[in-house]
Parts: C-alpha cells; structure tokens; sequence
C-alpha cells in the first residue's frame, strides 16, 4: 500500500493523487499515436510541442470550442478532435457547448457510466431521496437517458416530460403535478420561470406543489439578475438548488455550495485550473482568469479544455464541508 506522500504530488496550486500525473502523461501520448486526434496534434505541433514527454501545464495551450466547431465543420461530421468515435460510442446526442453552438455528443460505455454515477451523487447532494418522484424537463444539457438512470441508480422514481410550448401546455403540466404530487422539479432556468409566472398567475405557490423544492440546470455562467431571482424564490419558501453543467465534458457536474455560492466540482476525473487566457499560464487561487478542465481517464479527451466561465477557484476546505475544488463564476 502506498503511504500518504507515495500517493500525492504537487501539481500547480494543487495537490492530487500521484496517479493522475501518470494518467495525464498516458493522455498526452494517447494524443500523439491516435490517428482519431489530428486536430491535437497539429495544434501542439504549431506551439512546438513534441510527443513522449508531458509539457509543463503553462505550455499547453488553451483549447476552445470554436476551435472543435471549426475542426468540425473542415472535416464533417465529427472533426478530428474526438477520442470517442461512432464506433466505440454507445450514446450519440445533441446538445449546446460553452459556446452557444449545437454539437454532437458521443459517449462511450464508460463514459456514460461516470457521468451517470457523479449525476447520482450530485442529485443526493442536492436533497433526492430513494423513492422520491422526480420530475425532469427538457434538460439537453445532461441528457434525459442519463438522468432517468441516475435516478433509477439512488431508487428515484423519474418523470420526464418535454419543454412546454406555451403557457397552456404548463398549466396542464401544474394541474398534473398537483394530482400526483411529486417531491422534486428538475428543470432549466428558463422552464422554471415560465412555471412559475403560470403558476403566480393561477395563485398556485411552487412549494406547495413541489415539497423538496426546484433543481436548476444551467450550462452558463448565471446573471447577477438570475441570482439574485434565485436567492428571492429560497428566500420565499421555495428551495432552489443550481447544478453547473459543461455540456462536452461527462464529469463536469458541479453542485452549488451552501457555504460560499460558488461551486463544488467532483475531482476524481477532472482537473481544475484558472488561466490566463492571453498566455495559458495558470493563475494563483483567488485571482480571476478562464476556467480549464482537463480529464483523467475518460475515454473523451479534454486537456487545458476552456468551460466558457471565468472565475476564480478555491482549493481551501470549505466550511460546508464538501471536499472537493470550489470554484465562482463571475460575469
């Protein structure tokens, strides 16, 4: 068995276990023999970078989705970027990427299987008790295959249902839930607004509807405004808690922290930098910069992966008592 110093080693402004610096040298010579990752290699090659031997993380550059849309649209369908490829992928999806454009998701069997798991544990986190009866709507940026079988994983019971069009088809929706009456709302910042101008126009109060309260799903940076009509619906009786998504990255799910406001993010697959976007040096704890995400055995392949957040990072024990790396996005 290896001892606490064999285990960890220094990495930037933070400490990690040992084999995710081995893990990491494995992804970057996965680039260099994959014939699937011409896009990597010839975006390392144009910085000088060489094959065989991890760079220093200061020397890696900044990757973009813009860079992965173009990639994609020179050498259609799929790009040249994806370790995951329709041959090995076992769920093919449609979502939106940090920057606004719609990609194609491929994920393969090991992949669905982290996420589905840090899903799980994200929906315990956030108050999702076995037997519950969950309702979830319209939430492409995790996917609805995926939440149902997060919930079957916790024994939740799943109800999924589609966006509603227009303030009737939610009034039906409420007149729904009020006969069934389900614990949870699972939904999108949008959907959750227009429920509830319906439900305030019916004289209906969420948390009468909904007694554990709303989860929100947003795969963007929240508005001063959107917080703030967040903190007014907790403040008012209903509970809202806020799950951070990266639509691309299967382990990038992030749950809100009580404590701070900002949030946390599972690290056993992930490593969290904040870098200068001009250099792609990595910045102190506490000073703003881009948010990298780079992966650790994930089939998928992110290195130095830009999430479309700035913000800053915090790797310090937080008084909530949640372990792992806080990050707050800032606008």
């Amino acid at each position: 068995m290896l001892t606490t110093s064999e285990k960890y080693f220094n990495l930037g402004q933070f400490v990690v276990p040992k084999y995710n610096q081995e893990a990491l040298a494995r992804e970057w010579r996965f680039i260099w023999r994959e014939p699937a990752l011409a896009f990597y290699r010839s975006k390392y090659s144009s910085k000088g970078l060489i094959p065989g031997h991890l760079p220093a993380q200061d020397q890696i550059p900044i990757t973009y989705a813009r860079e992965l849309r173009q990639d994609e649209a020179d050498h259609p369908p799929y790009g040249t970027h994806r370790a995951v490829i329709p041959e090995t992928a076992r769920e093919l999806s449609v979502s939106q990427d940090v920057s606004g454009q719609r990609f194609l998701r491929l994920r393969s069997e090991r992949d669905m299987q982290v996420h589905d798991d840090i899903l799980a544990g994200t929906l315990k986190t956030v108050g999702i008790q076995g037997h519950d009866l969950v309702v979830h709507v319209s939430l492409q940026s995790l996917g609805e295959p995926a939440i149902c079988r997060a919930l079957h994983q916790i024994n939740a019971t799943s109800f999924p249902l589609s966006a509603p069009v227009d303030d009737h088809a939610a009034e039906g929706h409420l007149a729904l839930w009020r006969r069934l009456r389900p614990r949870v709302l699972f939904t999108s910042l949008d959907v959750l607004i227009r429920y509830l101008r319906v439900a305030s126009n019916q004289g209906i109060r969420m948390r009468d509807v909904f007694s554990g309260g709303c989860v929100v799903a947003v795969d963007s940076p929240l508005s001063p405004e959107d917080s703030l009509f967040i903190r007014q619906l907790s403040d008012g009786g209903t509970p809202v808690r806020v799950v951070d998504v990266v639509p691309e990255v299967p382990a990038f799910i992030a749950v809100d922290c009580s404590a701070t406001g900002g949030f946390h993010l599972p690290s056993h697959h992930l490593h969290l930098q904040v870098c200068d976007p001009l250099t792609g040096r990595e910045l102190p704890c506490g000073e703003p910069g881009h948010i990298t995400v780079s992966s650790v055995g994930l089939d998928t392949l992110w290195i130095k992966y830009d999430s479309g957040r700035e913000g800053v990072v915090d790797r310090s024990l937080c008084e909530c008592g949640h372990s792992s790396v806080r990050y707050t996005p800032i606008r």
